[in-house]
């Protein structure tokens, strides 16, 4: 398809359900890398160069992406942090748009608790935070009531009137008509239509005349004198019997008025008459019901001769490329070739970790395993198994033997909630505005295990005050005990890598979860950490010797109660390390790719 978008214009693109509008949008805001072609936006290569293009665009996408864990102004506070605002600016900027989206009311408010317009209203004002030089629209108003869609599109509106491009795809031809100034229609992948609403229009079949006339019964009349009359053209006259109207085609003025002045001449009563083009309904059902191979309006050939080709560029009204344009209140330092720099990343890290700290937050049910688990754990082991693993009248022995063990699980447990985290943004949108925005990809990822491994050392210190009420006693010193917590980070931070992956390549939360289980149930009770691998079947503890998590338990024992630290120590490093250089790319290539 080839496009080409006037600067400060609204460009709808229209077609059936299939046709590749969203595929079109999310390749142009760097979500999808094309596999053919070349797309300019503001200036910028789409696939040469992502980074800096990420600074010129805005995207709405189909499904409001906003944080429902977070108020309005958090989202949008979040938004202003990541595009490299000060914490004043930002804070003023939310503030604007708040007001400007009439969210100043409902500004402390989770956004779970909005109406759907409020939330994609917050999803424009979101979009709209780095003074954005083109906006990509997504179905904006799509399942929003009708009052609701008018103000999106006053909105949408004032955006243009203040020099914004926009790229819209929509199913509705009112909001193609109220807002679009050219139109181009897809099907398939290709462009088969473009041009202005009435070009198109015209192009389906000009204009026609309606004709009511006082008595119904005159209609078959009127429609033979114009027959016998013998004027060019209308003869395909038809009579539209429901309406009681006859419908005339138009080639012109004049003919108008030959037409008119007949049917007056020949004394017929007209209650009404009126010109009219097709509707736009009838323009798409018209023009999609053809061949893609179709004549277009305009086009121009495209390059590199691949398949799937696109020539996307944005243009100023007097011809010329659109030159680069980048928030006005950008302050962070990057590189001409966009690659962000060291604070700026940390930037961006910090405020993608005080977003998930926030969600935490709003949503305290969340902490419910970090705090209950190791009490449960603890108790049912300590008190239930206990006797039967290390004998009757021997759990005060078999405390300081399960907590280090336990210190190993916390960490896998805890682990498993990234990867339903990740999968959740991704579900709900929230992924693909952190993606179109100009921050390195890794950061979110590296933001979730920072956060869980907060809640992972919280778990840590429940399960060692447990631990000590229950008569356990550490037998080395308190630096020994910090380096088997940090032992137990590194380890469950290297885990965190296989469940993004799990949470990037599965449908949905609940089967990470399930594949989760698959993988713990077996590690966990086929190690060290509940009882000593002697007390176990010969073909058992071949599987336990090797398994990371009894490496990890013995070398946490031997530091906190003492014994060997040195060989279990070093395997439970060399497994991290593995583990997190085959990992940690894979999901980070996984989620630039994600579609």
């Amino acid at each position: 398809m080839d496009l080409d978008v006037r600067e400060g214009t609204v460009l709808g693109v229209l077609g059936p359900n299939g046709a590749g509008k969203t595929t079109l949008v999310r390749c142009l805001s760097t979500l999808v890398i094309p596999d053919a072609g070349t797309a300019f936006v503001a200036g910028y290569d789409v696939v040469r160069q992502p980074r800096q293009l990420r600074r010129t665009i805005g995207l709405t996408g189909q499904y409001a992406s906003v944080d429902e864990k977070l108020s309005g102004r958090e989202n949008l506070y979040m938004i202003g942090r990541l595009l490299d605002l000060s914490r004043k600016d930002a804070r003023t900027r939310a503030d604007e748009l708040l007001e400007r989206f009439s969210l100043t009311d409902a500004a402390k408010k989770a956004a779970m608790h909005y109406s759907g317009g409020m939330r994609r209203r917050l999803d424009l004002a979101a979009s709209m935070i780095g003074h954005p030089a083109v906006l990509y629209l997504d179905e904006p108003t799509t399942g929003l009531d009708p009052r609701t869609r008018n103000e999106v599109w006053d909105e949408v509106q004032r955006m243009v009137s203040e020099g914004v491009t926009v790229l819209l795809t929509t199913q509705y031809m009112e909001e193609a008509e109220q807002l679009a100034s050219e139109l181009t229609v897809i099907d398939k992948g290709k462009v088969i239509a473009s041009g202005k609403v009435d070009e198109l229009k015209a192009r389906v079949g000009g204009r026609t005349l309606k004709v009511r006339p006082v008595s119904v019964s005159d209609l078959p009349g009127m429609a033979r004198s114009l027959s016998e009359a013998g004027l060019d053209g209308v003869a395909g006259s038809q009579i539209a019997s429901e309406e009681g109207v006859l419908l005339v085609p138009i080639l012109s003025d004049e003919q108008l008025t030959a037409v008119v002045g007949l049917l007056a001449a020949r004394g017929y009563a007209i209650a009404d008459l009126g010109t009219y083009l097709p509707s736009l309904d009838e323009v798409f059902l018209s023009i999609t019901g053809q061949k893609p191979s179709a004549p277009r309006l305009r086009s121009r050939p495209a390059d590199r001769g691949g398949r799937g080709m696109s020539t996307v560029t944005t243009s100023k009204p007097g011809g010329g490329a659109a030159a680069p344009v980048a928030a006005a209140t950008a302050v962070a330092v990057r590189t001409e070739d966009g690659r962000i720099g060291l604070r700026a990343n940390l930037r961006h890290i910090g405020a993608l970790v005080r977003r998930n700290t926030l969600q935490i937050k709003q949503d305290p049910e969340s902490m419910f395993d970090v705090l209950f688990m190791p009490i449960v754990f603890t108790l049912l082991f300590v008190y239930v198994f206990g006797g039967a693993i290390a004998g009757k009248g021997n759990q005060g022995d078999y405390v300081n033997y399960l907590v280090p063990g336990l210190m190993a699980m916390m960490g896998m447990n805890i682990a498993m909630a990234v990867g339903t985290g990740v999968n959740d943004d991704f579900k709900k949108g929230v992924m693909d505005r952190f993606r179109s925005m100009p921050i390195a990809r890794s950061s979110v990822l590296i933001a979730k295990i920072v956060v869980e491994l907060g809640r992972m050392m919280i778990a840590i210190g429940i399960l060692l005050i447990m631990g000590f009420i229950l008569g356990m006693s550490i037998k080395t010193s308190v630096l020994d005990l910090l380096l088997a917590i940090g032992l137990s980070a590194v380890f469950g931070a290297s885990l965190m890598w296989i469940f993004i992956l799990l949470g990037l390549t599965l449908n949905s939360a609940q089967a990470v979860q399930g594949m989760a289980m698959v993988v713990l149930m077996p590690l966990q009770f086929g190690s060290s950490i509940f009882a000593k691998p002697a007390t176990m079947p010969g073909w058992l503890q071949s599987f336990t010797d090797y398994n990371p998590l009894s490496n990890l338990a013995d070398a946490a024992r031997g530091l906190m109660i003492g014994g060997p630290v040195g060989h279990p120590a070093t395997v439970t490093l060399i497994w991290s390390v593995a583990i997190t250089a085959v990992t940690m790319p894979l999901a980070v290539r996984k989620f630039r790719q994600k579609t």
